[in-house]
């Protein structure tokens, strides 16, 4: 009875993994000459065949991986040969399922040969890296833009340029919706269009490809990786297609995404796989421009979250209306992140839209790439107010009363600003020479705060240093006045400081006590400019 109950069981285990089905041809069995059909959409959602012949089964073609050869027919194939979109396209012959169209020739190829990435590959990937494969390479996968601006579109392919993807634009489009947005296991099959959002909302960002293969809850498609992501949490969507584009260059399916369906959860070296039902969670971006609203949501995965944050606050400055060539941006940010307080932080930037969006974002980058911790951002909060003027002024004349102070000393500075286009601005602030200067000479600095901007992100050592770090960058707008003074390094708990007594020195070694510039006083002044420059004076402490 144990032996019957384990035999049963190893039957039944067979059954559920898709790779045993009996559904599937053997690649051994695959011969030149064979005859079989494809699915696929050409328009709408209708699931439409095309024809296939076997040139011949090229084996170790790829790193761990065969490739069928095979020459494509029917319908817009005859006039468009292989078409982008056509990824994951399930072929079958006798009604088994051998693989799904992947590969093609590149461009300007004479006939629709392409390279079928066998079913075995593709339920069960090589852990193996690379696109590109000998003269086959992936076809490349249409991206849906609507509502983007084109001047957008130079962020995104900038850094989507080695990904496997060609833009298909829909400006001033809106996605396709099917008349019921609940979850529809059934409406999915092999052949019909499958892809994955990156972006939603007052614009939309989809990649689409085709359906290779169903079981259950469970999706395999695109025969070949999207973005080489490996295991991942990507929002999985059915598509629509408008029409084919015939090309001589690159063919290609004008097609949108539609309802959100599962979730993509291995992007490998053979297709990507995922499940329907459950939905990923997406960062919300939201923006205020001007009082004018924008609202995005947005992947989490971090290797393309900042690049698609710059995208959609780029495009929301381009679509508020009367916006230039060059503007003058202050922004207020919140970003919350998951088990961590908001960071809060304001930047303020002048220059061309383009020029000085990742300015605005760094953080964002920063906090994704960080070497400590893996950050989950839920949130973005966005306050932009654009002025078409620009107020930048440089720094071209620092003075003071006296050079010979003693300390304790109040004395006044005096501060020579040229604006952009302006007349001349004078400032003055008073300032405090600290009671514990030492009788030598202190460097007068006035102008942004360049020490603190040019501080290497290798001083922080920690998620909370990181934080800190963030928080306390310096806005552009602030006119900052330092005095330093070679003095010694000071050691309180391990921690380093630069501005306090002598009397709370605590020097752990002879070196310590070396003499170095330190920084003994700094005051910060909030002006209208973005201050540029920077200008130093020497002053004799007696």
């Amino acid at each position: 009875m144990t032996i019957i109950l384990l035999f049963l069981l190893v039957i039944l285990s067979g059954l559920e993994n898709p790779s045993y089905s009996s559904d599937f041809m053997p690649i051994d069995n695959i011969k030149a000459g064979m005859q079989g059909f494809g699915l696929t959409v050409f328009q709408g959602t209708k699931i439409d065949t095309f024809k296939v012949e076997i040139i011949e089964v090229m084996h170790n073609y790829r790193p761990k991986g065969d490739v069928i050869l095979a020459r494509l027919s029917g319908g817009p194939i005859e006039t468009a040969g292989v078409i982008s979109g056509m990824s994951g396209s399930p072929v079958y012959i006798n009604n088994k399922l051998i693989g799904a169209v992947a590969l093609g020739g590149g461009a300007f190829s004479k006939e629709p040969i392409c390279g079928i990435t066998p079913i075995n590959e593709i339920l069960n990937p090589p852990a193996v890296k690379g696109l590109k494969q000998g003269l086959l390479t992936p076809i490349k996968i249409p991206i849906s833009f609507s509502n983007i601006d084109e001047r957008t579109l130079n962020i995104i392919k900038d850094d989507f340029k080695n990904c496997n993807f060609i833009g298909t634009g829909t400006q001033g489009g809106t996605p396709f919706k099917t008349q019921n947005s609940k979850l529809k296991t059934q409406s999915v099959s092999p052949g019909a269009s499958l892809g994955i959002v990156l972006v939603e909302g007052d614009a939309n960002i989809a990649a689409i490809g085709t359906c290779t293969y169903k079981k259950g809850n469970k999706i395999w498609a695109f025969g070949h990786p999207a973005f080489s992501l490996g295991e991942t949490s990507l929002p999985m969507t059915t598509g629509y297609v408008y029409s084919v584009i015939p090309s001589m260059y690159h063919s290609y399916k004008i097609a949108t995404s539609s309802e959100i369906i599962g979730t993509v959860k291995n992007d490998g070296s053979r297709g990507i796989y995922g499940t329907i039902g459950t939905i990923p969670q997406m960062t919300t971006l939201e923006l205020s421009i001007n009082k004018e609203r924008f609202s995005y949501r947005i992947i989490k995965e971090k290797h393309l979250l900042p690049t698609l944050i710059d995208a959609m606050v780029l495009n929301s400055i381009f679509t508020c209306s009367g916006i230039g060539e060059e503007l003058m941006v202050k922004t207020e940010t919140e970003i919350a992140i998951k088990d961590y307080e908001p960071i809060k932080y304001t930047r303020c930037l002048a220059g061309s839209p383009d020029a000085i969006i990742k300015y605005i974002n760094q953080p964002i980058h920063i906090l994704k790439t960080n070497p400590f911790k893996k950050v989950d951002i839920q949130k973005i909060t966005m306050e932009l107010s654009i002025y078409k003027e620009l107020n930048i002024a440089q720094i071209i004349d620092v003075v003071t009363e006296r050079k010979k102070v003693q300390p304790g000393d109040s004395i006044t500075v005096y501060m020579v600003l040229q604006p952009y286009q302006k007349e001349l601005i004078k400032k003055r602030v008073k300032i405090k020479i600290p009671e514990w200067a030492e009788k030598e000479k202190i460097e007068l600095t006035v102008g942004r705060d360049i020490q603190k901007q040019g501080e290497n992100l290798k001083n922080v050592i920690n998620m909370d240093g990181l934080v800190k770090y963030l928080e306390d960058f310096p806005k552009e707008n602030e006119l900052t006045i330092t005095l330093s003074q070679k003095g010694r390094t000071t050691y309180i708990s391990g921690d380093e400081f630069s501005s306090i007594p002598p009397s709370l020195s605590v020097p752990t070694s002879r070196e310590e006590e070396l003499k170095q510039e330190t920084v003994i006083f700094k005051k910060k002044i909030e002006t209208e400019y973005i201050i540029s420059g920077q200008k130093k004076i020497s002053l004799e402490v007696e």
